[in-house]
């Protein structure tokens, strides 16, 4: 990457404390210090796309029997794009970008993103915006720079990153538009390491995280569009009120769009069918690669009612009466009153906790005991077999809530389309942008087709849903979609039971 520095002060030299900048903007074109210093970055001199030519690379096969193909393609500065197709679902589940191609992912690592499971160890350490590998040798008088802070200084270098690509192709470079918005999230930079004991690999880290998370926005754009739309402007949206702001109302501000980076894009042939915004969630679940399903109540918020069977309200019912059973167990077993609130069960369960310090948390005598007695009586098993039942009713109404119903848990409805950029690697040459689909995977074309239909197969307390569709060669396929699972918000004492929704391995969720 080619650097220019130019002294624009009007005050004449001015000494600049070289060490910090070179950390805390190492590897990225950069302002600092409004009207001092303008960094030209080369790099974005000309609109930045990828080859469109994809080759196959490998096929593979997940867990829960998706069908995936591996198409691989290089850019002009020998960066890479793998393209995770699903034959099963009909799309693209999951790209992954890296900078260049000394950085290629393994099979395994491609096969491993795709699974929230088995992929746990690749991600052995979580901040709010990235994953990315422990820093094994970190020295010991350095203070650990993870959590909210590490994902802000990402997010900010990638918002430099973006702002200089926007007015690198509008050649506008070194405008005081340009310099006030680089300058603005520099200062956001600064504030966060200023007083701080963070090691300068750290902070170097979390800023080239940022660079590569930009790299990748730009690829997937082109890669989306076909090289024929241009991101025109780019705006930070992590707070409240910041998406209508940007789209000047268009869209709203609601839970299910988390978009920390909003991009409005110019279309060479624009329609109505072609967005004209589009949103980039930059943060990372705690385990995994999968954005965890909101976890639903036990009545699934009236989703399975159907004319002449209540379902949310019998399956509250029969959950009540299991548990009272349990809490009833557990007062002839301790001998006093625990009859009362879910607060004052709480209250209990503290308390034995304080007698019992030398155990574990969670697993006092009096949780043991509740979780022997459930087990016992099959409350949780018995709870996944009446939401079986219920799925494989067989009216196709029926049929279409159970696709709603998952839809809602496992998609985010949104009228603005966004995608999830997630970043791992402590080295340059290792580092890897994931970008998944966050509103518009192709398991929710599948999930809300009215003629798919549904089956669940119960095996303890899970109830795994199967979709029966015709793909669009007629072929009727039997695709493993979710698993719920009967579950208590901590211990069954204390709180009452829900569910627990996990995409099926290989959708990309």
């Amino acid at each position: 990457m080619d650097v220019k520095i130019i002294n624009a002060s009007k005050e004449g030299s001015v000494e600049m404390d070289r060490e910090n900048l070179k950390l805390l903007i190492k590897e990225s074109a950069r302002v600092r210090n409004l009207g001092l210093i303008i960094f030209e970055n080369t790099h974005h001199k000309k609109h930045h796309h990828l080859k469109h030519s994809s080759k196959l690379h490998h096929t593979f096969k997940t867990k829960h029997g998706h069908h995936i193909d591996v198409y691989v393609k290089y850019g002009d500065k020998g960066n890479g794009m793998a393209k995770l197709y699903n034959r099963d679902l009909s799309g693209v589940v999951k790209k992954m970008y890296w900078p260049n191609e000394h950085s290629h992912p393994s099979k395994k690592e491609m096969e491993d993103s795709l699974s929230y499971t088995d992929s746990r160890s690749l991600f052995e350490n979580t901040i709010s915006l990235f994953l990315f590998e422990r820093e094994s040798k970190l020295e010991s008088n350095y203070d650990k720079l993870e959590g909210d802070p590490a994902g802000k200084i990402a997010e900010h270098s990638t918002m430099i990153e973006l702002t200089n690509h926007v007015h690198n192709i509008n050649g506008t470079t070194g405008s005081k538009e340009h310099l006030e918005q680089i300058n603005n999230h520099q200062r956001e930079i600064e504030k966060i390491t200023k007083g701080k004991n963070y090691s300068p690999q750290q902070i170097s880290t979390k800023i080239h995280h940022g660079k590569v998370a930009a790299e990748a926005i730009i690829a997937d754009v082109d890669d989306r569009f076909k090289g024929k739309a241009r991101i025109a402007r780019v705006g930070h949206t992590a707070k409240n009120g910041d998406i209508p702001k940007f789209t000047q109302n268009k869209h709203k501000d609601t839970q299910d769009n988390p978009s920390d980076v909003a991009l409005e894009l110019d279309h060479e042939k624009p329609s109505s069918k072609k967005p004209k915004y589009w949103g980039y969630s930059l943060k990372s679940q705690q385990s995994g690669t999968t954005l965890t399903a909101r976890n639903p109540a036990i009545h699934l918020n009236g989703h399975l009612d159907i004319p002449g069977h209540n379902f949310s309200q019998n399956i509250t019912k029969i959950a009540k009466h299991r548990r009272k059973k349990v809490i009833d167990a557990l007062i002839t077993k301790f001998g006093r009153s625990m009859d009362g609130s879910d607060a004052d069960r709480k209250k209990t369960i503290d308390s034995f906790r304080e007698q019992n310090p030398h155990v574990k948390k969670s697993q006092s005598p009096y949780e043991l005991e509740a979780n022997k007695i459930s087990s016992e009586q099959g409350t949780l098993e018995h709870m996944a077999k009446q939401l079986s039942n219920h799925i494989n009713r067989p009216m196709q109404e029926h049929h279409h809530k159970v696709g709603k119903m998952l839809s809602s848990y496992l998609t985010n409805p949104t009228d603005m389309p966004w995608s999830k950029i997630s970043v791992r690697g402590t080295k340059a040459e290792k580092s890897v942008a994931e970008i998944k689909e966050g509103s518009i995977n192709p398991l929710k074309n599948i999930l809300e087709h009215p003629n798919t239909r549904f089956y669940a197969e119960h095996n303890g307390r899970s109830v795994r849903i199967h979709a029966i569709h015709k793909d669009e060669n007629g072929e009727e396929k039997h695709i493993h979609v979710a698993t719920i699972s009967s579950k208590p918000k901590s211990n069954i004492s204390a709180t009452s039971i829900s569910w627990k929704v996990d995409p099926a391995v290989g959708s990309g969720i």
